[in-house]
């Protein structure tokens, strides 16, 4: 009976033995797993995972998993009770302070997620995502030009991602300073990590700049990179048509069009290269379906406006600019160019209202006194013809003194 008991410790001894010679090794297998599957996010069965290897050991690697993965379910809070145990078991590993920084991200908390991204990067200076996340804190806290420095390391150390990129615009955007924008995108460029979004962001900056060489340059080497974004040949053909080059900006609108057939933007700007060629019917065709895209769209309805009064069809004209008045009643230019078209339609009374009310929104028309004039006297008034042609010349309308000096002689 002894003997019996003996054995049976000597059986147990040895099971607890190999227990603990063996645990390491399986909290260890139990961790890679949970690893693998939260990078798959398989995060319910990554958690099975790491509670079995939390449960062998309690190591600050394994505290910082199952916080991570409690962060990929979308539980933030309890994520961070388990960063909080991982650093107070070990203070000098940066990735809990850096996913506890993710998650006061998460949650909004602007300042502390800050402090704590700060601690990781003060302990690892090489962790892109690191960089990435602070410079979306720093844009949480509108400070721009702080988020732009932090998405630049982080390309730089290679988190380029497209997120990276994207979360750059934003801020670049926010800044509303399209030179500083330039600079930030430049910066990227020269650092040799620079991708289709650093070029064709820089291009679109330069664009809006007006510096079209430049810009269309940019935006050559963006669509070299990428021949599917509507966008670039867009901004392409913006540069181009800008820099007299208007077959290679026809080509540019033809290529975004058939990227992206329902881009008003594209049909109003290839409408406006069609009129600048004199081919109005294609102009017409551009510009109305920009509107009809897209009924609200102004500058296209005075755009068609304008195109029609040039084409000669005066008709036409005055109902475009009729829709264009409806659209912006305080367009001091639509009121006047409505004006001119019936004037030319002999609608003059009706021209001397619409020349009231351009000057009312834009008293220094001189050219608007010279043609009310001109409607004044097509209808006999010559005291107020003679008076707004006058009023044109004193404000250096040159035109007006043949029309004073014709019809205003000075009484002796």
């Amino acid at each position: 009976m002894k003997n019996t008991f003996l054995y049976v410790g000597v059986a147990i001894l040895l099971i607890l033995v190999v227990f603990f010679m063996e645990k390491p090794r399986w909290a260890g297998n139990s961790y890679v797993k949970a690893k693998e599957l939260a990078d798959s996010a398989k995060y319910e069965q990554a958690l099975h995972k790491i509670d079995f290897a939390l449960m062998l050991s309690t190591k600050p690697e394994y505290l910082d998993l199952k916080g991570v993965i409690l962060q990929g379910k979308g539980n933030d809070s309890l994520a961070i009770t388990f960063f909080n145990q991982s650093i107070a078991l070990d203070s000098t590993i940066a990735l809990p302070y850096l996913h506890k920084g993710i998650s006061l991200k998460n949650q909004q908390k602007w300042d502390a997620a800050l402090k704590v991204l700060n601690k990781a990067i003060s302990i690892n200076g090489s962790l892109a995502k690191a960089y990435y996340n602070r410079g979306i804190v720093e844009a949480g806290l509108l400070r721009f030009d702080d988020a732009i420095a932090d998405y630049i390391k982080s390309a730089q150390l290679g988190g380029t991602s497209q997120e990276t990129f994207y979360k750059m615009g934003a801020s670049v955007e926010a800044l509303n300073d399209f030179n500083k924008a330039i600079a930030s995108y430049s910066k990227l460029i020269e650092s040799g990590v620079a991708n289709f979004d650093a070029y064709k962001n820089r291009g679109i900056f330069r664009v809006k700049l007006k510096d079209y060489k430049d810009g269309e340059q940019d935006l050559l080497k963006a669509t070299s990179l990428n021949s599917k974004d509507a966008d670039a040949y867009y901004y392409l053909g913006l540069a181009q048509a800008n820099n007299g080059e208007l077959d290679n900006a026809l080509k540019a609108y033809n290529t975004a069009l058939a990227l992206d057939g329902k881009n008003s933007s594209v049909f109003y700007s290839r409408g406006m290269l069609y009129m600048q060629k004199k081919d109005f019917k294609k102009c017409f065709a551009d510009l109305n379906k920009a509107i009809a895209l897209k009924p609200d769209y102004k500058k296209a309805v005075f755009s068609l406006a304008t195109a029609k009064a040039i084409s000669g069809d005066y008709k036409g004209s005055l109902a475009a600019f009729n829709r264009a008045v409806e659209l912006d009643p305080n367009n001091a230019d639509a009121y006047y160019n409505r004006a001119v078209t019936k004037g030319i339609l002999g609608m003059h009374k009706e021209a001397i209202v619409d020349y009231d009310k351009a000057l009312q929104l834009n008293p220094n028309n001189a050219e608007a006194y010279y043609n009310r004039g001109i409607s004044k006297m097509n209808l006999k008034d010559e005291a107020g013809g003679c008076n707004d042609f006058k009023k044109a010349l004193d404000m250096g309308y040159a035109p007006a003194k043949d029309m004073v000096k014709i019809y205003c002689p000075e009484k002796k």
